[in-house]
């Protein structure tokens, strides 16, 4: 792996269903169709956040700025983490210094649309079967992404793919409506980056509303 062994920070992004929400409220008597259409869910606001320019950048995009610091490793997760679609970023690798707005965008909101079902026709048996299944094993993995969040479990799980990688630190991406998942694999992946021998600091963005005082900003 040519990102293997390379110090690097790691991003996990929430992409559950509960990131496509929108916060804001409309007015009393208002269209909600008409509203609807003019607010952004969760996932646009860290969309916009990742993307945005920062005022002594000129046209870097923040997202850009960081990885002039530091290469980036992105993993999505939901109800598991997505190990099979993950985005490396790095300055020094010209195909990978940025990422188009549209992709990111895609990528934050997996769809079942995007995988489309595989021409089978000039396949023999084996290969046709072969394709059918990892077709079927893609549709389930955007229900699990969509349908829960389990942090922990994909915070782990992106920390033991990382094992032999100089990890930096780690953001993890959220609304906090994290429902599966248990204490024991939490406190498994806090012993991990707490570890004396070298601790791994840990970053939470969070989006969505405050408990009190109404919507929070990406923070």
């Amino acid at each position: 792996e040519e990102y293997q062994y390379e110090s690097k920070v790691i991003v996990l992004f929430d992409v559950s269903g509960s990131m496509a929400e929108i916060d804001e409220l409309p007015e009393i008597g208002e269209d909600l169709e008409q509203f609807k259409a003019k607010q952004k869910s969760r996932q646009d606001k860290i969309v916009d956040w990742l993307m945005a320019d920062a005022a002594t950048s000129g046209d870097k995009t923040f997202l850009g700025q960081v990885v002039n610091k530091s290469p980036l490793t992105m993993y999505r997760y939901g109800g598991t983490l997505d190990d099979s679609e993950i985005i490396h970023l790095h300055a020094k690798k010209d195909k990978d210094k940025e990422i188009e707005r549209a992709r990111l965008k895609r990528w934050l909101n997996p769809d079942k649309k995007d995988y489309k079902e595989p021409d089978t026709s000039r396949m023999k048996e084996d290969e046709k079967a072969e394709a059918l299944v990892q077709f079927a094993k893609r549709h389930m993995l955007v229900d699990t992404l969509r349908n829960g969040t389990n942090i922990g479990g994909a915070s782990l799980q992106a920390l033991k793919l990382e094992n032999n990688s100089f990890v930096q630190a780690i953001v993890i991406v959220s609304d906090g409506q994290s429902n599966m998942g248990s204490d024991d694999v939490r406190n498994e992946f806090l012993s991990r980056v707490n570890n004396p021998k070298r601790q791994i600091p840990v970053f939470t963005v969070g989006v969505g509303p405050r408990l009190v005082g109404g919507p929070a900003a990406v923070a």
